[in-house]
């Protein structure tokens, strides 16, 4: 008879330590509840948060691809412009350079000198073979010798 005493004393004391940890686990249910709650809460301010700003980034990103294609086709006119600039440039220097040469002929015309031989722009230096400093004393020998000078050797 002890042996049945015994077992059911045992019984009930498993009986309250399974009826404690119920309720431990019942208060750590309850806390772990009002956490998600809070915790909820606080992802759907960050949730709506994220979405606005990915909202303002989308109509950021919008505007920025308008202002590319604004950009590109300026971008295009403004090269349009600057080589037909390029041209008008490359004429008016054809042009001023014919000018200058007229008034230069003018006036020494003018001051009584005969006309100058114009070289054309497409006429090429005389190749002599020589290089550097060789170049430089023939180049001033025959100089020299054009205008009547004899050296004394």
């Amino acid at each position: 008879m002890a042996l049945k005493i015994w077992n059911i004393g045992k019984a009930n004391a498993e009986i309250d330590r399974l009826t404690q940890e119920n309720e431990s686990l019942k208060s750590q249910l309850a806390q772990a509840g009002s956490a998600s709650a809070e915790n909820a809460s606080e992802l759907e301010k960050e949730h709506s948060r994220v979405v606005a700003e990915l909202a303002q980034v989308k109509a950021d990103l919008v505007t920025a691809k308008a202002s590319i294609s604004s950009l590109t086709g300026e971008k295009t006119a403004l090269e349009g412009q600057v080589s037909k600039l390029t041209q008008e440039l490359a004429e008016t220097k054809a042009s001023v350079g014919a000018i200058a040469a007229r008034k230069a002929a003018e006036i020494a015309a003018a001051a009584g000198a005969p006309p100058a031989t114009a070289v054309p722009a497409t006429a090429k230096a005389p190749s002599t073979g020589l290089k550097g400093m060789a170049r430089i004393r023939a180049a001033a020998s025959k100089d020299l010798e054009a205008a009547g000078y004899v050296p004394k050797n």
